[in-house]
């Protein structure tokens, strides 16, 4: 779902003509898209934590001076005029929607929802709000990808007939990675291909300007059981070393991810129940790498920062 902002759509900002936007999301990638915001220029206001206490901590480690306590804390802010969504998949619906009824524009990570129905439902209400409403697919704005759009749209390369790439990602590659993504009713049934599969298929939609039919997939799970850590994990986390040895765990779940968190060290989790059925094949190109936020201190940054371009094109919308 993108909305352009061309006609009639006008970004007001504040007095000071400063736009402010709040953040839904202190994890990985809530991160991201606060160190892409300040890079734009725009103020971040404030962030919102699933928990108050979680939205704190978020807010500090990020240097933001506002944790909202609660959503309609947030959509209630008059002062904001957009709201970033990076929340886990099953939130997006609500949030989305909550954003739009307050009349603020908003971007929203993918995937949109947890379901077409609910992906359709907040397409049609993003047309009719008349403001900018946009899904974060970065990939497309990396300019090797624009330099591809370009010449397929220009007709350099002639008809498009046939069309081949690939996902090269190796986390929650053993059995004792974790992350959120992993249970249906948080990440979503369809697991790698909603989380990065999904941004293949947009890939592949910009640069030939070509739309899906129909669908034909072979999907594996790799990893059919997996063990979950006993307290929670962040999105690429790394804790290296110094975990309290809980006991042996007995994997008795099924699991049909072969994408997550290397955060769990081995004899900190316990069996639990996951999703099961298939999965899109995952292979290891980033293992010796580290992820960080924008402005931490060690380590390069392996993913994320081409985000800026993405928001650019979107706030330069909502500037006009």
């Amino acid at each position: 779902m993108t909305v352009p902002a061309g006609e009639g759509v006008v970004m007001t900002g504040s007095e000071t003509g400063t736009i402010r936007a709040a953040v839904i999301g202190t994890g990985f990638i809530g991160g991201v898209h606060v160190g892409a915001l300040r890079r734009l220029g725009v103020e971040v206001a404030g962030v919102l934590g699933s928990s108050p206490g979680r939205g704190q901590e978020g807010a500090a480690a990020l240097g933001v001076a506002r944790a909202y306590a609660s959503l309609e804390e947030l959509v209630g802010d008059a002062s904001l005029d957009a709201v970033h969504v990076t929340s886990p998949n099953h939130a997006h619906y609500a949030h989305v929607k909550a954003v739009l009824a307050a009349g603020k524009h908003v971007i929203c990570e993918k995937p949109l929802a947890m379901t077409s129905a609910q992906s359709a439902e907040m397409a049609a209400l993003a047309r009719d709000s008349g403001k900018v409403c946009a899904v974060c697919y970065n990939i497309r704005f990396y300019p090797l990808n624009q330099h591809a759009h370009g010449m397929v749209k220009g007709g350099n390369l002639g008809a498009v007939r046939f069309v081949t790439g690939h996902y090269h990602q190796d986390w929650m590659s053993r059995p004792t990675d974790w992350n959120w993504r992993a249970e249906p009713e948080k990440g979503g049934a369809l697991r790698s291909v909603g989380d990065i599969g999904t941004h293949w298929v947009d890939l592949v939609s910009f640069v030939t300007g070509l739309k899906v039919t129909s669908v034909l997939a072979d999907l594996t799970t790799f990893l059919p059981e997996r063990q979950k850590p006993l307290g929670p994990v962040a999105t690429f986390a790394d804790h290296g070393g110094g975990a309290q040895r809980r006991g042996r765990s007995r994997p008795t779940m099924r699991r049909p991810s072969c994408c997550g968190s290397r955060a769990a060290p081995r004899g900190s989790c316990r069996p639990a129940r996951s999703m099961s059925g298939a999965r899109m094949r995952c292979i290891g190109t980033w293992r010796d790498q580290r992820h960080r936020r924008p402005g931490t201190a060690s380590g390069p940054i392996t993913c994320g920062s081409a985000i800026a371009t993405g928001p650019t094109r979107y706030y330069s919308a909502m500037r006009r």
